[in-house]
Protein backbone atom coordinates (compact mmCIF):
# COMPACT_ATOMS: atom_id res chain seq x y z
CA UNK A 1 0.00 0.00 0.00
CA UNK A 2 1.24 3.48 -0.82
CA UNK A 3 2.36 5.73 1.97
CA UNK A 4 1.05 9.25 2.56
CA UNK A 5 4.05 11.04 0.98
CA UNK A 6 3.78 8.84 -2.12
CA UNK A 7 0.08 9.56 -2.47
CA UNK A 8 0.68 13.28 -2.00
CA UNK A 9 3.36 13.20 -4.68
CA UNK A 10 1.09 11.39 -7.14
CA UNK A 11 -1.78 13.77 -6.35
CA UNK A 12 0.51 16.73 -7.03
CA UNK A 13 1.59 15.22 -10.38
CA UNK A 14 -2.06 14.63 -11.32
CA UNK A 15 -2.95 18.19 -10.33
CA UNK A 16 -0.14 19.61 -12.48
CA UNK A 17 -1.22 17.49 -15.44
CA UNK A 18 -4.84 18.56 -14.97
CA UNK A 19 -3.87 22.24 -14.91
CA UNK A 20 -1.91 21.78 -18.16
CA UNK A 21 -4.89 19.94 -19.75
CA UNK A 22 -2.89 16.78 -20.28
CA UNK A 23 -5.33 14.59 -18.37
CA UNK A 24 -8.29 15.53 -20.55
CA UNK A 25 -6.29 14.94 -23.72
CA UNK A 26 -5.42 11.42 -22.65
CA UNK A 27 -9.04 10.73 -21.74
CA UNK A 28 -10.15 11.97 -25.16
CA UNK A 29 -7.68 9.62 -26.85
CA UNK A 30 -9.11 6.69 -24.91
CA UNK A 31 -12.67 7.54 -25.95
CA UNK A 32 -11.63 7.67 -29.59
CA UNK A 33 -10.21 4.18 -29.34
CA UNK A 34 -13.32 2.88 -27.60
CA UNK A 35 -15.74 4.36 -30.13
CA UNK A 36 -14.04 2.61 -33.04
CA UNK A 37 -16.22 -0.15 -34.44
CA UNK A 38 -14.40 -3.37 -35.27
CA UNK A 39 -16.03 -4.96 -38.31
CA UNK A 40 -14.35 -8.00 -39.72
CA UNK A 41 -13.26 -8.07 -43.34
CA UNK A 42 -15.78 -10.72 -44.37
CA UNK A 43 -18.72 -8.69 -43.03
CA UNK A 44 -17.64 -5.66 -45.07
CA UNK A 45 -17.08 -7.87 -48.14
CA UNK A 46 -20.54 -9.42 -47.76
CA UNK A 47 -22.14 -5.97 -47.47
CA UNK A 48 -20.29 -4.70 -50.56
CA UNK A 49 -21.26 -7.82 -52.48
CA UNK A 50 -24.90 -7.34 -51.56
CA UNK A 51 -24.91 -3.69 -52.59
CA UNK A 52 -22.82 -3.81 -55.75
CA UNK A 53 -23.88 -7.28 -56.80
CA UNK A 54 -27.50 -6.18 -56.87
CA UNK A 55 -26.61 -3.11 -58.91
CA UNK A 56 -24.65 -5.18 -61.42
CA UNK A 57 -27.53 -7.63 -61.79
CA UNK A 58 -29.93 -4.74 -62.41
CA UNK A 59 -27.65 -3.33 -65.13
CA UNK A 60 -27.37 -6.76 -66.77
CA UNK A 61 -31.16 -7.14 -66.60
CA UNK A 62 -31.58 -3.71 -68.18
CA UNK A 63 -29.47 -4.54 -71.24
CA UNK A 64 -30.40 -8.17 -71.79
Amino acid sequence: MATAPTIRQKNMLYKNRAVNHKVAAKAAEKTKAVSKANYSVWVIALLCFAMFGGAILQIIDLFF
